[in-house]
């Protein structure tokens, strides 16, 4: 009777492990559970893993992204197709690339079309570079490229019509020499050499020069009608920005007169409706000679718009023969 209780306590022992071991298995087993699972495939290497069959309740991932049934494409990242796929719901479907040949262009939405040679960009074949310096007959087609274009040197010889503005340029530089060939209508430069503008007006070379000059005499008759000469009124119209003096020069028509010249160079604010000399009076360079000369060529005295200038003769020349001749040496300034 023993035997046969401890027989059946084993069999029930044996079986109950048998059951629990089983349920365990099931439980913790993801391919013959109907629960879901996640398989994250991320480091696995290619050839390590090899499936077959069906696997149901699970999401294969590989890097955190969800691996999707289309052909294997993530379902929500960003990229771009020729063929689009179903499911895929970040895809952007480009057209037209698949079958090109050459320079693509794109429309903003997603297609793209063959780029046209001459309006969308330019062939080199477009440009001749056989032409050398001096060749003529350059030409601007109607589809606006160089149809001959000296790649060789500088275009030279060429006549230009139609308006061409250089209004948004800060400056333009005309050909400057000591030396100029000017000899058609039209024609400028600038004589480096004279410090001036020259131009052909269509009979003659023309110069204006950048230095200019104030010249006129005293003597006796000066002083006694008024020892205040007046000289030179800077309106702004003329000069905007004044003047600047760089040079004065003094001569006698006598080697050495009986007196000698004793006078300034002055100015004063604009005499306007008031009595000369103005008011704000202020010398520019004292005009006393020595055996009847003077010179100074370093004045460097700028003098701005609206001032009067004018020459003050301080003592009596005696003779009524003797006349200095003054020459005054000024230019207008660009600003």
């Amino acid at each position: 009777m023993k035997k046969i209780i401890i027989i059946f306590i084993g069999f029930i022992f044996i079986t109950t492990n048998v059951y629990a071991v089983q349920k365990y298995k099931t439980k913790h087993n993801p391919f013959t559970n109907k629960q879901d699972y996640v398989i994250d495939v991320s480091n696995i290497e290619a050839g390590d893993v090899t499936a077959s069959g069906t696997v149901s309740g699970v999401t294969i991932i590989q890097s955190g992204v969800p691996v999707g049934s289309g052909s294997g494409a993530p379902t929500d990242a960003h990229y771009y197709t020729d063929q689009a796929e179903t499911g895929l719901s970040a895809e952007v479907v480009v057209t037209g690339l698949k079958t090109l040949n050459g320079i693509a262009k794109g429309n903003g939405s997603g297609a793209f079309s063959a780029a046209t040679e001459g309006s969308d960009y330019l062939a080199g074949t477009r440009i001749d570079d056989t032409k050398g310096n001096g060749d003529t007959a350059y030409t601007w087609s109607a589809d606006k490229s160089f149809d001959q274009f000296a790649l060789k040197g500088a275009i030279a010889g060429q006549v230009w019509t139609g308006v061409h503005d250089f209004g948004g340029a800060d400056s333009l530089e005309v050909p400057n020499a000591a030396s100029l060939t000017l000899d058609a209508a039209g024609e400028v430069g600038v004589n480096s050499t004279h410090k001036g503008f020259a131009w052909y007006d269509g009979t003659q070379e023309v110069f204006e020069p950048s230095i200019r000059t104030i010249q006129f005499n005293l003597g006796t008759a000066e002083y006694d009608t008024d020892p205040d000469v007046w000289s030179l009124d800077l309106d702004a119209d003329t000069f905007p920005h004044g003047i600047y003096f760089t040079k004065v020069y003094v001569d006698c028509n006598e080697a050495d007169p009986t007196t000698e010249l004793n006078a300034d160079l002055k100015y004063c604010d604009a005499v306007g409706a008031g009595a000369f000399p103005g008011a704000n009076a202020a010398v520019i360079k004292a005009l006393d000679t020595t055996t009847g000369n003077m010179s100074d060529t370093a004045v460097n005295t700028a003098v701005s718009a609206g001032k009067t200038v004018y020459v003050t003769i301080d003592a009596d020349p005696t003779s009524d023969t003797t006349l200095f001749h003054v020459k005054i040496q000024f230019y207008v300034p660009e600003s």
